[in-house]
């Protein structure tokens, strides 16, 4: 106001509220003529009456005939729908990675701009596009705690990878007073593996990179402070060397781990089956996606509602050990030396524990 910057809309998801402003001297008060409706929040749709976020996609560089299905799109085509569909929160993060992986295929068939993708993605197009309409009837609550004030407040944060994808997705666990527990979305990114092949654990151990930054984001978007946290990742693997001990490990292995040590503690990791493990669904790609405010991905794991005890217990991590590992650095060097006096020369060849 001071700087000359004066309100000129103003809505609300309470009917109290805009009824006492009306008559207060803004350019327009939404929602006081024609009742709560819905309003767009940075490309989102918000409906105040329900307090849920909707998508409205609009495709507007994109021929009616691509859209329909009539026509297989150019690979520009392609891509200015991925980038019209605005998700900054992740809600769409299990069906938009879908599309992600579509654009890698397209690039790795080198297909130039304006050429219609190749006959085997095209298939797969078909398949993601049919599922475009779902998107707009789908909604999300934007409110967390519909019970109440979180008495005791949980963060915890999902990791999972696949040979396409790497995913994290992070949700509140709130107790109230009366001993309620809630879970609440709070966000998701996915990123698509890189073309340069990685081993499964070192996907994995991205993965765990990405839930950690996440992780980390979250809390500083917020003024109320979790009083634990926990990132769950199914790979024994990433566990044991989250835990390890001696940190003899490969530079690769060595430095993410760091990083992840870095704002978390050891004790914040737990192992996960993957069948219970939700970030596993935006790892996948082509798969049908099931779009609705009662779906796991909105709700979170069904057993974040139970008690602790009966969280998956973490029976299939063994105790940290110096057993061989390939990304472990080796400890020792083999010289061989052949000579041959005939020749007049000395061969000298070193070879590590890990030589074949």
């Amino acid at each position: 106001m001071g700087a000359g910057f004066e309100l000129r809309n103003f809505t609300s998801n309470s009917t109290e509220v805009i009824a006492a402003l009306d008559g207060v001297d803004f350019d327009k008060v939404i929602g006081i003529k024609n009742g709560l409706g819905t309003e767009r929040v940075l490309r989102l749709h918000w409906h105040s009456t329900t307090d849920n976020f909707k998508f409205g996609l609009k495709f507007s560089n994109v021929s009616e005939a691509v859209m329909s299905g009539t026509r297989c799109p150019t690979k520009r085509e392609l891509l200015s729908v991925v980038m019209s569909i605005f998700d900054p929160l992740g809600l769409l993060g299990n069906f938009v990675v879908g599309a992600k992986l579509l654009m890698r295929e397209v690039w790795r068939h080198e297909t130039r701009w304006d050429e219609p993708l190749p006959v085997n993605i095209a298939a797969s197009w078909e398949k993601w596009r049919r599922q475009l309409p779902s998107v707009v009837r789908y909604t999300c609550p934007r409110f967390y705690f519909r019970n109440g004030a979180p008495e005791t407040l949980q963060l915890h944060t999902f990791v999972d990878v696949s040979e396409n994808a790497f995913a994290a997705v992070t949700y509140w666990r709130a107790k109230n007073a009366r001993g309620e527990v809630e879970v609440a979305f709070i966000c998701a990114k996915s990123k698509c593996a890189p073309l340069k092949p990685l081993t499964v654990p070192g996907l994995e151990l991205q993965a765990a990179v990405l839930g950690m930054h996440l992780q980390q984001a979250v809390c500083e978007a917020h003024s109320f402070k979790p009083n634990k946290r926990l990132l769950w990742c199914n790979s024994t693997t990433v566990i044991k060397w989250v835990r390890s001990k001696h940190r003899k490990y490969k530079p690769f292995v060595q430095h993410r781990i760091a990083e992840v040590l870095a704002t978390t503690q050891v004790s914040e990791w737990r192992w996960i089956p993957t069948a219970e493990n939700v970030a596993d669904e935006a790892t996948r790609a082509n798969h049908a996606i099931v779009f609705g405010p009662t779906v796991r991905w909105v709700l979170g794991p069904s057993f974040l509602r139970e008690e602790e005890q009966a969280w998956p217990s973490e029976d299939a991590v063994s105790p940290d050990s110096d057993e061989y590992d390939e990304e472990l650095r080796p400890q020792h060097a083999l010289t061989i030396v052949v000579e041959d006096h005939s020749l007049g020369y000395t061969v000298r060849q070193n070879l590590s524990p890990n030589s074949n």
